[in-house]
């Protein structure tokens, strides 16, 4: 079903492809759009499914007219090999292509989404930094004049232009680094953009709702699955070889070994995966315990904000000390957002794990 909606939606970005995008700005579902359209792992994907159902159809075709019951047990046991194994093989390998061609589709997804929250967090960090160089620039001109009055020293001139000016130095970098991260996202979506359009994104908050519980996630892992098909078919043939060969041959110790193997593969599978598992859940319950407390520090910083704001209408501080504050709270803004897409970021973690 997936995929048969995915060539759909291909057909619709060939339509959109040949006749533009008309909006102003590039928006989530465009730049998606366009990741897709122009990623070639996709058609390789779409090449490996073909490639296992063809496999598939010849392996189910020798395992229905070969022969099985012969008067050499070896050929008798090679025969249950390709009537019973083979098939099991074929089909979770084609199992496994198609699950890598819907997770390759849906983390792409889940990675544009890190590029564009990362782009936004950016934003965000630009404009306080700015509003600490408007302000630090006000701290600056004032000092000046205390100097001319001669209220400070030197040292304290000195001082405050170091501070305005390595502030002007971290937005310089912040810049740089923005463009960086604009050069990244084009890279993604394989696509120079039109200089004249903007980048639209708004961060909002990840649902948990449809994140699988342990036993769900532990009955859909292909990995598992996997492990426990080559478990299941180890002990078909262990079971064929115990009928046709004696326990001091080497097809019967042999046959025994890949079993017991088989067996403790798939429990260290199991172990590894309850570890994976509750390690990645921790991790999420705690980005949203840290963004709950971030929230609750925002809601903080906006009440002193209200006070220092009300002291300011009434003349009782001056508009250095309300840009100050400001300046405190748009920090505290930010850490919450920077917050939330820590989370975010796990949730989507989350999801392509499992």
């Amino acid at each position: 079903m997936k995929k048969i909606l995915f060539f759909t939606i291909i057909g619709i970005l060939i339509i959109s492809a040949s006749v533009g995008f008309s909006n102003d700005y590039y928006t989530f579902d465009i730049l998606n759009e366009m990741s897709l359209k122009n990623d070639l792992q996709i058609e390789i994907n779409e090449l490996k499914i073909s490639e296992k159902e063809l496999i598939l159809e010849d392996v189910l075709w020798d395992a229905k007219y070969f022969g099985v019951y012969t008067n050499e047990p070896s050929r008798t046991y090679s025969n249950m090999k390709i009537r019973e194994v083979n098939p099991v093989n074929a089909e979770i390998d084609l199992l496994n292509a198609e699950n890598d061609y819907d997770s390759y589709i849906e983390n792409n997804e889940f990675e544009l989404h890190k590029l564009m929250m990362d782009w936004e967090l950016l934003d965000m960090e630009l404009a306080n930094l700015q509003n600490e160089l408007d302000h630090q620039e006000l701290v600056y001109a004032n000092v000046i004049k205390k100097k001319e009055l001669g209220l400070i020293s030197e040292y304290d001139l000195n001082a405050s232009q170091m501070a305005y000016d390595n502030l002007k130095l971290d937005y310089e970098n912040l810049v740089l680094a923005k463009e960086s991260l604009f050069k990244d996202i084009e890279m993604f979506v394989g696509e120079e953009f039109d200089i004249e359009k903007e980048i639209e994104y708004t961060i909002k908050t990840e649902s948990i709702e449809s994140l699988l519980d342990y036993e769900s996630a532990l009955e859909l892992d292909m990995v598992i699955f996997e492990k426990l098909k080559n478990m299941e078919t180890s002990e078909i043939m262990f079971n064929y070889a115990v009928k046709l060969f004696k326990e001091d041959s080497n097809e019967f110790v042999k046959s025994k070994y890949d079993f017991e193997i088989s067996k403790l593969d798939y429990q260290n599978t199991i172990n590894n995966f309850n570890i994976q598992y509750h390690n990645d859940y921790d991790n999420l319950n705690f980005a949203e315990k840290s963004y709950e407390l971030s929230i609750s520090a925002y809601n903080l910083a906006t009440q002193s904000y209200n006070v220092i704001a009300d002291k300011y209408e009434k003349g009782l501080i001056s508009y250095e000390d309300l840009l100050a504050e400001e300046i405190r709270l748009n920090n505290s803004e930010y850490a919450m957002m920077n917050k939330l897409v820590q989370f975010n970021k796990e949730v989507l973690n989350f999801k392509s794990n499992y």
